[in-house]
């Protein structure tokens, strides 16, 4: 299918053709992975990186999901990545989905698929481990919820009104 495509294409930029750009330039991506891998306590300019949750230093809560990554996955820079590829994918979907709830002629449309999928700065960008992906990914999630909410009225009102909130908290919580 398309989404297969899209997935191989930008997992093949992900692994192989952004490493060229990661070789000659200094990313904040390699040292967020090394605070984790290291379990760095303490970092100048970001604070006190034992905690999960801090209000003061949104790097700690951005450090906080790919914690959790690294403890089940075992250090690994490929599933940090991956990560990111599947942050990516859920933008596309939600996007998507939001498009036909909006306009139902969007259903079969491949070309808003791949519009979406292949904006360069959002596949580039989105190779990288960084905090604006996670609150793109959150932000798709609740424009999606709030059209979901209006046009399927009762359905899942709680499920989507709890997405609702705790997206909005994260993002609070990556970028006060």
């Amino acid at each position: 299918t398309h989404i297969q495509l899209i997935w191989v294409i930008k997992c093949f930029t992900s692994f192989f053709l952004m490493l060229i750009f990661e070789y000659f330039n200094g990313l904040d991506q390699t040292s967020y992975f090394n605070f984790v891998i290291n379990n760095s306590s303490y970092a100048h300019h970001f604070g006190n990186l034992d905690k999960y949750i801090d209000v003061k230093n949104p790097t700690v809560n951005f450090l906080t999901p790919l914690k959790i990554i690294n403890f089940i996955f075992r250090d690994s820079w490929f599933i940090q990545k991956l990560f990111q590829n599947v942050l990516y994918l859920g933008v596309i979907i939600l996007t998507y989905l939001t498009l036909i709830k909006l306009n139902y002629k969007f259903k079969n449309n491949i070309f808003i698929i791949y519009f979406i999928s292949f904006i360069p700065t959002f596949f580039l960008f989105s190779s990288f481990i960084t905090k604006d992906f996670i609150i793109l990914f959150l932000i798709s999630l609740i424009i999606h919820s709030i059209i979901k909410l209006k046009f399927d009225k009762k359905k899942n009102i709680i499920i989507s009104t709890l997405l609702i909130l705790f997206s909005i908290i994260f993002i609070y919580l990556l970028r006060p």
